[in-house]
């Protein structure tokens, strides 16, 4: 009589053998990640957002409220948050619904 937790062990019955395995077994799933570089005033604050699925607004409060010594009383809310060309970004729209895209940078309108 074999050991009860043979089935638990790599390797073992309740298991591929390892040459069997993907390489997608073997490697984390990763959601992929997008960083938008947030101009506030003089600074250029770096914001990780994951996949993007926060708003516009958040990522302006994010980055008001790390470069705000008071955590964002100091400067208040943003009017507004622009790209590089000028145009507005919708406040309320997710970062990936506005076009977003990793490393890009954005101006808040204080």
């Amino acid at each position: 009589r074999g050991c009860c937790c043979a089935a638990r062990m790599p390797g073992g019955p309740a298991s591929p053998p390892l040459s069997a395995r993907t390489a997608e077994q073997e490697q984390p799933l990763r959601t992929p990640t997008l960083m938008v570089f947030v101009h506030v005033r003089q600074k250029v604050i770096p914001v990780s957002t994951g996949a993007g699925s926060q708003s516009v607004e958040w990522l302006a409060h994010v980055a008001i409220a790390r470069c705000d010594m008071e955590q964002g009383r100091a400067l208040g809310t943003a009017k507004a948050v622009k790209l590089e060309d000028g145009r507005k970004l919708d406040l309320d729209k997710s970062l990936v619904d506005a076009g977003l895209t990793d490393n890009q940078h954005v101006w808040v309108v204080l």
